[in-house]
């Protein structure tokens, strides 16, 4: 006997014959969980969503045809749907019948981790969108495509960028579509004796299995004040660090060793040497095997 789902973190009341989901446990507060459903054919009923203090965000990919049911009230839906947002409640009871294909990137964030991210003492408001109303937001989408390669890697999860996305996400939807959200904004960078733990941290793991939370603990912070104190000090997120410092560990490999570039990118914390070559010319600007020739010339 399969047991009862206890949250809607999964999507799997969509029932979609494909359904990718990554989680993080952002702030340590509660899982955060990015999920991207496909069906080919109209999913039809959907009624089975749990009743919790947590909400949800749909970014369509494409066109989509449905009725909306809240608490047993039907509830027009505008169109055009693609590429657009739609937040959903679900502390009240909803449900639709969606009537074609579905393509669609859902976040869930719990209303613990979006109050642990409007101030010390805060507590999130309710959703300013209304439901069924649908926004044109640039930085969602920005959201979505950054976390198409994760999805793509569902085996390997690069945990530091997926805590990072789950904080900044919930600190995102806080500040723009919560009424009384309210984001802290501590002004104070790490202290020296922080930025050299953490930044020691993040190079002795470069394979990116390493969590905010481990480090904002060796600092003594919380994982908020952490986040922002590092990107203070650094101009730079974590994650972002983390790559910096890959391609850094890697050109210096690259100069003083006869590694092949395959085993670079494994002892730079890469997945593999297509997405280190993807990377490293992203970032340098000349793929890693031309940039040795160069300069070994």
């Amino acid at each position: 006997m399969s047991q009862r789902a206890t949250d809607n973190h999964d999507m799997a009341y969509f029932g979609a014959p494909s359904t990718r989901t990554l989680v993080t446990r952002t702030l340590g507060r509660g899982v955060v969980s990015f999920n991207r459903l496909r069906a080919e054919d109209p999913l039809g009923p959907i009624d089975s969503s749990i009743v919790e203090d947590a909400i949800m965000i749909a970014y369509q990919h494409r066109d989509l045809k449905a009725h909306l049911f809240l608490e047993g009230r039907y509830v027009q839906v505008p169109g055009p749907s693609q590429n657009r947002v739609t937040m959903y409640d679900y502390r009240r009871h909803w449900g639709c019948e969606i009537k074609t294909a579905y393509e669609a990137t859902n976040f869930y964030i719990p209303r613990s981790v979006l109050n642990a991210v409007s101030g010390e003492a805060g507590h999130s408001g309710d959703l300013t969108l209304q439901p069924g109303q649908s926004v044109d937001d640039s930085v969602l989408q920005g959201f979505v495509m950054a976390l198409e390669g994760s999805f793509q890697d569902l085996q390997r999860p690069n945990t530091l960028f997926l805590d990072h996305m789950g904080w900044a996400l919930a600190a995102y939807c806080a500040r723009t579509y919560l009424e009384t959200g309210k984001v802290d904004t501590p002004s104070g960078a790490l202290a020296p004796w922080q930025e050299r733990l953490s930044k020691q941290m993040i190079d002795a793991r470069l394979d990116g299995d390493l969590r905010l939370a481990d480090l904002a603990a060796a600092c003594g912070l919380s994982v908020d004040h952490f986040a922002r104190a590092f990107q203070k000090s650094t101009s730079l997120p974590p994650h972002r660090w983390l790559i910096l410092r890959r391609i850094e560990r890697a050109q210096h490999l690259l100069l003083t060793t006869r590694l092949s570039v395959s085993e670079i990118a494994l002892e730079s914390g890469f997945h593999d040497q297509s997405h280190f070559t993807n990377t490293f010319t992203r970032h340098v600007g000349a793929p890693p095997a031309a940039w040795r020739k160069v300069r070994m010339a």
